[in-house]
């Protein structure tokens, strides 16, 4: 049990050494009886991850077709919660759809989870592919 916890906070250390805070948005869409959408609603948090740019070394994102021109790969925690991120209640896990917005303004998407790095039943951190939105 102990590994796991190690190697989790061995990434939270490495979040903030990056300290590179996003805004991470959720639309949440509520559908009415017959399947069509009646209201959205957004929820949004500030968190720590790290995003990087897709290089010829990223075999697993080319294979899935993701290495295209704007995107970015993003690491996140494995899950975000209260204890160490103060505007999120409960807790929080990346998905797809999700939406991003950096320091600067620019703006993804969560296209694809790429990989969730596991020590046994455990996931340590998750590896995603980000598409730039104009």
């Amino acid at each position: 049990m102990a590994v796991y916890e190690d190697m989790r906070n061995d990434f939270t250390k490495v979040l903030s050494e990056w300290n590179n805070a996003i805004t991470i948005t959720r639309t949440t869409e509520t559908k009415g009886s017959m399947g069509e959408v009646i209201s959205t609603s957004d929820t949004s948090y500030t968190i720590n991850c790290i995003i990087q740019q897709i290089t010829e070394k990223d075999r697993d994102i080319h294979a899935i077709g993701l290495a295209e021109p704007g995107n970015r790969k993003v690491f996140f925690k494995y899950q975000y919660d209260s204890s160490d991120d103060s505007d999120i209640s409960g807790t929080f896990t990346p998905a797809a759809g999700d939406k991003i917005t950096d320091a600067d303004s620019n703006c993804w998407r969560i296209e694809q989870i790429v990989h969730r790095a596991r020590r046994g039943d455990n996931i340590i951190f998750i590896k995603t592919v980000a598409r730039r939105l104009e």
